[in-house]
């Protein structure tokens, strides 16, 4: 009985029924999509997204059980977005330009935010 139910608990775990992805989705458009990594929610107050005129704000509540933040927006053609992390001791925030079709991945450590794929999908 026990070999079934290890058999088991493993065959799940294979088929990718195990926890729920540690991305939280924002935004409102999928034409860009911003990820930003490493996120920690004891040490992150509050991460602010804004692009096209809009802000989008995820508390820490918001960011509880998640590890990174997929923002999206759409545009017709260059842009730019902004992200800020607010954190208990510290702030940072980066501008960078992007184009329709971009996907940047953004990493936050040791209070920094750094570019680590400007996504440009060529």
């Amino acid at each position: 009985m026990k070999i079934y139910l290890i058999s088991l608990l493993s065959l799940l775990l294979l088929l990718g029924c195990g926890p729920a992805s540690s991305t939280l989705p924002l935004g409102q458009g999928q034409d860009v999509v911003v990820t930003l990594e490493g996120i920690d929610s004891e040490q992150v107050d509050q991460i602010v997204f804004q692009a096209n005129g809009t802000r989008t704000v995820a508390t820490a509540a918001d960011l509880k059980g998640h590890t990174a933040v997929a923002f999206g927006f759409n545009t017709a053609g260059e842009n730019s977005f902004q992200v800020c992390v607010y954190a208990q001791n510290d702030s940072t925030c980066t501008e960078q330009y992007v184009e329709k079709g971009y996907q940047p991945t953004l990493r936050y450590a040791n209070q920094r935010l750094e570019l680590v794929d400007a996504g440009l999908g060529y």
